[in-house]
């Protein structure tokens, strides 16, 4: 059994060099790639209270009666954020033996990353902030069934065909269990190349800016357990069984 690779707490930028690694490369290296640039994000400002109503979520103050196992009763209040459910898709290349991703900035990542590491300076924190993703998206299309959102996301993202009846249910799991609680349900699908029916890139007109990529299959073990790539727990879940 090959070692797991040992924890790194060397907070440098992401170089072409260091992804080759392992392998990973953008499936379409003539459009694509430059996602991770830090030079993508500025100015960046916080606002000081929540700005009102959003689509996609909602911070709800929860509160309960807690019976112990002492026998006391205890009122208890726990704030949460009420989300979208979500698709999640493990994406397999045929031809190149290679599973493919999605690298993203994500403010979320970017701000938890800023705000508890001190040695790391701004434009660290924005490399790092380029996540490593499946191909995902938010249930919040009326009238379509699970497979059919997540074949539009598999368009819309990586750029490749695939029929709803081809992609298969292989159980779910739970975003932020303490914060959210939302439902992601996994799925796998294959793709060659002539399944190709675009550059991928997710949505312009949501401000998308996705980098679609490969990860060979024989290097998801060590990719996994490499702490300087930053990726969703959701991840391990859809590749727990594929390692």
């Amino acid at each position: 059994e090959r070692p797991l690779p040992a924890s790194s707490h060397n907070f440098t930028i992401m170089s072409e060099q260091k992804k080759d690694n392992y392998g990973i490369r953008p499936v379409f290296p003539n459009t694509q790639g430059k996602a991770g640039r830090t030079d993508a994000i500025s100015d960046v400002a916080y606002e000081p209270e929540w700005p009102g109503k959003s689509a996609f979520v909602r911070p709800v103050r929860m509160r309960f009666s807690h019976k112990l196992p002492s026998g006391e009763t205890k009122r208890r209040t726990w704030d949460l954020v009420e989300s979208h459910d979500a698709v999640a898709i493990v994406l397999y290349h045929r031809e190149e033996d290679a599973y493919i991703l999605v690298r993203q900035f994500r403010p979320a990542v970017f701000h938890s990353l800023c705000k508890k590491n001190e040695k790391l300076n701004e434009t660290e924190c924005i490399a790092r902030a380029f996540t490593y993703e499946l191909c995902a998206g938010i249930i919040d299309k009326e009238g379509k069934s699970l497979e059919e959102i997540a074949s539009e996301e598999i368009a819309e993202e990586c750029g490749f065909r695939v029929e709803a009846k081809d992609i298969k249910a292989t159980g779910t799991c739970r975003g932020n269990v303490g914060i959210t609680g939302n439902l992601i349900h996994m799925f796998y699908a294959e793709v060659d190349s002539s399944m190709r029916i675009s550059d991928g890139g997710g949505s312009a007109h949501e401000g998308e800016d996705i980098e679609v990529v490969f990860l060979p299959r024989k290097s998801v073990r060590e990719w996994l357990f490499d702490t300087t790539y930053e990726k969703p727990a959701s991840i391990f879940c859809a590749f727990f069984d594929r390692v």
